[in-house]
């Protein structure tokens, strides 16, 4: 799914929990095929989506034909869902408007109504949303196509608002989660291939990060900027032995990969055993592989810069901080300097 729509999605359905848990009740309006979609997602919130829970309060404008018959007769048909947003509506409730182009004129009608007596506003549409992006205060734009694309889109709409709603409010969950901090490689590389059919990039960085300073932060929220979700590599206790002498690490794997978790710039951290993260990055095939600036002219060995530059990665080099290294500081402190 397009990120930028399943954004507008999750936003839309967070904001119909807001609506239900504060007591405020939703209505729907659409035209024809979109009529339909109002139905659908009202019924799944009075009775239910998938689990029992307590009915919620939403109503459907499109399924009375008498008085959508008697308002059209008397009033036009461009009124037959505002005028029943002024006699129902309060403020504090929520319409919810379907039209695929965007342009419907009692559709539009309604929304402005509802905005005047204190209603929130989402339209689903098309992306864009025509003239009625400018009556919603929230827009959820399927995806350019046919108009029985985006109806299709439509319902996959409903069914994930429902989704977060129920979420919301009685704390129900649904579909993989998605995992986050410490993780195995192979859950790693399981997760990397979920943001990868969502469309999301990933940024790779890694290091030993004994006794974390701001060196270490400035590359890792650097290359937090880099990419949709950022990936960090940590070097275990024994390669750490292996690189850097028998008394290090000074801080145990378990504690620097905790600490570096913890921070909310990181997706996910990885432990690694071999003395650089050839592997890691083998299987990860991050698009953006970052390090800090003393690798950037080969006079250090980068191994992985070839694995990068294999599958078309992008390698990205940020300059350190003057005066800061856990090898300095330990060799003052054993100095006492």
């Amino acid at each position: 799914m397009d990120p930028r729509f399943a954004r507008e999605i999750a936003r839309a359905g967070l904001e119909v929990g807001r609506v239900l848990a504060g007591g405020g009740a939703v209505f729907a309006a659409g035209n024809g095929g979109s009529a339909t979609q109002c139905q659908h997602l009202t019924s799944e919130l009075v009775g239910r989506f998938r689990d029992d829970r307590p009915g919620l309060r939403a109503v459907s404008l499109t399924a009375e034909p008498a008085t959508l018959t008697a308002i059209a007769n008397d009033y036009g048909f461009e009124q037959v869902f505002s005028r029943q947003i002024e006699a129902l509506g309060s403020p504090g409730d929520l319409l919810i408007v379907f039209s695929t182009s965007g342009n419907s004129p009692n559709v539009m009608a309604a929304a402005r109504i509802a905005q005047e007596s204190g209603l929130s506003v989402i339209g689903v549409s098309a992306v864009g949303g025509g003239q009625l992006a400018a009556c919603c205060d929230f827009l959820v734009g399927a995806p350019s196509g046919s108009t029985a694309a985006v109806q299709e889109d439509h319902l996959t709409v409903i069914h994930l608002i429902c989704e977060v709603v129920e979420s919301v409010i009685f704390g129900l969950e649904y579909g993989p989660k998605e995992v986050v901090g410490l993780v195995g490689l192979d859950v790693a590389v399981e997760q990397r291939e979920i943001w990868r059919s969502e469309g999301r990039t990933v940024a790779w960085t890694s290091g030993c990060f004994d006794l974390l300073h701001a060196g270490h932060l400035g590359v890792i929220e650097a290359a937090s900027a880099e990419a949709d979700v950022l990936i960090v590599g940590v070097n275990s206790d024994d390669s750490v032995r292996r690189l850097k002498g028998p008394e290090r690490p000074i801080v145990p794997q378990a504690e620097r990969a905790a600490l570096i978790g913890a921070l909310r710039s990181v997706d996910l951290v990885v432990v690694f055993d071999e003395d650089d993260p050839s592997r890691c990055v083998e299987l990860l095939t991050p698009e953006v592989y970052c390090k800090g600036g003393d690798y950037a002219s080969g006079a250090r060995p980068l191994p992985e810069r070839e694995i990068v530059e294999s599958y078309g990665g992008r390698l990205v080099f940020f300059p350190l901080v003057d005066g800061v290294s856990t090898t300095g500081r330990v060799a003052r402190h054993r100095t006492g300097g």
